[in-house]
């Protein structure tokens, strides 16, 4: 078995494992885990599905890398590109739904100073 197949293996184990230990500890009182979004049904249906998805990709990855499956390079590729996609893009658009204008202008205003900074700073330096 090559190494990475092994450690393709490994981690869809892993996957798999956490998706059942908690995402969201508040001080030990409260712990949420990937199954409890799942079975509640306080979030949308299609997210519930969503969040079900992650360990049958865990476990499919886990399958493909220890049976050194030729599609386990792919199927590591879409497990994780997948899993992580789903997280930026939730998180994106938890930030601007909760921010102002207030907050945009500061980061856009930040931006352009930090690149007209830069700018002069490399233009001082070719002089």
């Amino acid at each position: 078995m090559q190494k990475r197949d092994m450690w393709l293996g490994v981690l869809g184990a892993a996957i798999v494992f956490g998706f059942f230990l908690p995402w969201i500890d508040v001080g030990g009182h409260v712990k949420v885990s990937g199954w409890d979004f799942v079975r509640e049904g306080s979030l949308a249906w299609h997210t519930r599905l969503l969040l079900a998805l992650c360990p049958l990709a865990g476990g499919s990855l886990a399958v493909a890398g220890f049976t050194r499956a030729r599609g386990a390079v792919s199927a590591a590729i879409a497990t994780g590109g997948g899993i992580l996609g789903y997280v930026v893009y939730k998180m994106a658009y938890g930030f601007i739904k909760l921010t102002g204008v207030g907050l945009w202008m500061v980061l856009a205003a930040a931006a352009l100073a930090l690149l007209v900074g830069l700018t002069a700073k490399s233009e001082r330096t070719t002089k």
